[in-house]
């Protein structure tokens, strides 16, 4: 099995400025009928925001079911 780090409130908030900056690009993209940019944002929007959401569920298990040290 991997040896995975835990989640830290750094890395979440990170991801989410990342979703934030994509969705203002858009934003603009859409306000400046740039159909091509706001295409590529969009579709980075659809792979970050998973992300998100599965960074955020992992930090409430990690939370709630802390890893024993040596496993």
């Amino acid at each position: 099995m991997a040896n995975t780090q835990p989640i830290t409130e750094q890395d979440i908030e990170s991801v989410d400025a990342l979703l934030h900056e994509l969705k203002d690009r858009a934003a603009q993209a859409h306000q400046q009928n740039r159909t091509v940019m706001l295409g590529v944002y969009t579709n980075l929007i659809r792979i970050v925001s998973p992300e998100v959401r599965r960074l955020h569920n992992r930090m409430e298990r990690e939370d709630f079911h802390p890893r024993k040290k040596g496993n």
